[in-house]
């Protein structure tokens, strides 16, 4: 429990810090394809542990030109907001593709929505409707997407799940 524990702390500290300092871009050619691939790996063992389907799809490579490791941080931060949000039995999907002369990278899942009065504030930072949540996450992912010159857009009805589109260049 005590390490479980620190972890977490360690964790929340962390989305502190990455918030307050913004982020400093190492681009570099990475396949968003492999990295999705990678993120459903990492996020596998919490699906299960709450008996969520992890789906992929994400075939060959897509190259673009972007920071891994604070792409990695946000797309873990989707991954994991969709698992906490799906019942036993639901689904999450992860999808890559081409999107004009950019990318999209999707996070779906069959949860419990997002109600419309709380769509405005789900990237505040301090916003939370999680008990142990920090309201950090959120408000780090669109800060590394921005940084990136890309966008998130989130379609979500309550009882009906969400998705959440990673746009880059």
């Amino acid at each position: 429990v005590m390490s479980s524990e620190t972890q977490r702390i360690d964790r929340i500290v962390q989305q502190f810090l990455e918030y307050a300092r913004p982020p400093r871009l190492a681009l570099a050619p990475a396949d968003l394809c492999a990295l999705v691939r990678d993120a459903a790996d990492r996020g596998s063992s919490l699906a299960e542990s709450r008996s969520v389907r992890l789906e992929v799809d994400a075939p060959g490579s897509n190259t673009a030109l972007v920071d891994l490791a604070q792409l990695r941080q946000a797309l873990d931060n989707l991954i994991r907001n969709a698992i906490d949000a799906t019942p036993e039995g639901g689904w999450v999907s992860l999808a890559v593709r081409r999107d004009g002369a950019g990318h999209a990278i999707e996070v779906r899942d069959t949860g419990r929505g997002i109600e419309p009065a709380e769509l405005p504030k789900i990237f505040d930072l301090y916003y939370t409707t999680k008990p142990d949540g920090t309201g950090v996450g959120l408000a780090v992912t669109q800060q590394i997407v921005t940084a990136h010159g890309g966008t998130i857009e989130v379609d979500s009805k309550p009882g009906a799940g969400t998705v959440m589109t990673v746009r880059l260049p």
